[in-house]
């Protein structure tokens, strides 16, 4: 259990610096979205989930699904992850009309990780600016672990899924990069389940620039609100770790790959995490 939240927490915490890239325009790319069709809608009483197999991101979903199957049986729910998923999935699956559950083929996000030497051990560091530098190294990977091949070959599964399925909504996990640009791309109904709490979330959208002198950075260990001591530190670590997950190695070269290979519109943009 420690080594879930371990890995889920260093996740969540990324997202929350993502969110806040995008709030304050520290990503320069940032402009105003150009207009964008309207979303399709799927057959109706028709949910389609898409998550990872790690329990944390998993359970936030599985919950999800059990109570709208519960509250709402005339609701036909789809589920789609990794093989070990199938499992929980069929333990939540208890009312009139069982949850369908689709197998998405391939790597997994933890074997993923693992290819590149990333496991809960790894991500376990020491708080402050330089006992976080070993964990802002695996940051790239962390945020999207999946080969090219791999990326592409559950890109294309889920659009497929997508329009078999036919859903009227999509309940999406955010960290699951291939099936997110799969529901990006097909231009589906879809709203974002995530673990994380609120503080990430609303931190980027205080006034003052407070996400850099009054919330501690993920993986700080400073208190809230920052001591004055800490906020040059506080600050540095923002951008360091800022800096690891917009500009890493080979971030160009794999996004180039995923779009003439793949076919994927955007590949890998962190900064839209959602359609207002």
């Amino acid at each position: 259990m420690a080594t879930r939240t371990s890995l889920t927490g260093v996740v969540v915490a990324l997202l929350g610096i993502l969110l806040a890239l995008y709030q304050t325009g520290v990503w320069f790319g940032n402009s105003e979205p150009a207009e964008k069709a309207p979303l399709i809608i799927g057959r109706n009483n028709t949910v389609l989930f898409l998550f990872a197999e790690h329990h944390g991101f998993a359970n936030v979903n599985l919950a999800a699904a059990l109570s709208l199957q519960q509250r709402h049986p005339q609701v036909e729910v789809h589920a789609a992850s990794f093989a070990v998923a199938r499992a929980r999935v069929g333990r939540v699956s208890t009312g009139p009309r069982p949850i369908t559950f689709h197998e998405v083929k391939g790597a997994n996000f933890v074997e993923s990780l693992e290819a590149h030497g990333i496991n809960t051990t790894t991500l376990i560091h020491r708080p402050g600016l330089r006992g976080s530098l070993p964990l802002f190294e695996q940051i790239p990977q962390t945020m999207s672990p999946w080969s090219v091949e791999d990326h592409i070959a559950i890109y294309q599964q889920v659009r497929r899924l997508i329009d078999q399925v036919d859903p009227a909504i999509i309940v999406l996990d955010i960290m699951f990069r291939p099936a997110t640009e799969a529901v990006e791309d097909s231009n589906r109904m879809h709203v974002v389940l995530t673990p994380n709490d609120l503080s990430p979330m609303l931190a980027p959208v205080q006034p003052y620039g407070q996400v850099f002198w009054k919330y501690p950075v993920f993986a700080s260990g400073f208190a809230f609100p920052v001591p004055w001591r800490n906020v040059p530190e506080n600050v540095l670590m923002f951008f360091k770790s800022t800096y690891a997950i917009l500009f890493p190695p080979g971030l160009g070269e794999k996004r180039r790959r995923l779009r003439e290979e793949g076919g994927i519109r955007n590949p890998l943009d962190f900064t839209q995490q959602r359609r207002d």
